[in-house]
């Protein structure tokens, strides 16, 4: 049966000279805060060992439960933005005009699939070693949001009209785009200020501050929906309007689903 938190698990494991000694412990509880106390102790004189820690589930598997397949939706979300940057790539280079919107939405995929190769390097050391490349996974994340912010930057200037040339709308939109990575900045950092001072696993929009910023991106959507209807609505082009239709409905579900997944799940 589950353990309690007040429960004190003790191991004592001998020292001999020049031998790696290993212990095992297995531990079947509930979620609780645990501190892990090491002693040596040498009542004939001086201590020269060194120790370490390997903290695994019952396989024997370093992923907890919360990360359990991660590696292989990684490995999915790799080859599916290869696959996308190799389309794009092909019809870039067999097209004589590239317009600058299509650039910046290139340039918001290479960062993802580039974010996605420093993740699968991540996992799979950590696979091995339960470590993995921090540093890799870091990157990973700032290279998320700047792809995120660059999408975020084209869909909005496509919400004020597919070909506008107007500077006053075009800065607009791009200092709400600015606005939401100075939040987004200012948010990881609280939340991982905060973090470090909490014994337990919570992620960042389980916080306050990813709270905040999923109904910040929440705003965002319903005004890139509203510009596009107004946009809509004034374009005489029957073609361009079934492409802002369809842009719509896929710009629109991707700015506001995840928001609503977030609060669906903080209320479960």
């Amino acid at each position: 049966r589950p353990v309690v938190a007040s429960t004190v698990t003790e191991r004592t494991i001998p020292l001999v000279p020049m031998v790696e000694n290993s212990q095992s412990i297995a531990i079947n509880e509930h979620l609780v805060p645990r501190w892990w106390y090491i002693v040596i102790a040498n009542c004939d004189g001086l201590v020269d060992a060194s120790y370490s820690f390997k903290f695994t589930q019952y396989n024997m598997s370093p992923w907890s439960f919360q990360e359990a397949g991660v590696l292989g939706l990684t490995i999915f979300f790799f080859l599916f933005y290869l696959i996308l940057i190799a389309v794009v790539l092909y019809f870039r280079i067999k097209s004589t005009y590239t317009h600058a919107l299509s650039s910046a939405y290139f340039a918001a995929l290479l960062l993802q699939g580039i974010a996605f190769l420093l993740l699968l390097v991540h996992y799979g050391a950590y696979q091995n070693n339960g470590v993995g490349v921090p540093f890799f996974d870091g990157l990973a994340g700032w290279l998320q949001e700047a792809a995120v912010v660059t999408l975020l930057s084209v869909f909005l200037i496509v919400a004020s009209g597919y070909t506008t040339e107007l500077w006053a709308e075009r800065k607009l939109f791009l200092l709400l785009s600015a606005a939401y990575l100075m939040i987004n900045i200012i948010l990881l950092i609280w939340y991982y200020a905060v973090r470090g001072s909490q014994w337990e696993t919570n992620y960042m929009y389980d916080s306050a501050a990813g709270i905040i910023l999923m109904i910040f991106r929440l705003a965002l959507g319903a005004f890139f929906l509203i510009n596009l209807r107004k946009t809509h609505f004034q374009e005489k082009d029957l073609v361009k309007k079934l492409f802002y239709v369809h842009f719509g409905v896929h710009g629109g579900i991707w700015l506001i689903l995840l928001p609503i997944l977030m609060f669906i799940f903080c209320a479960l």
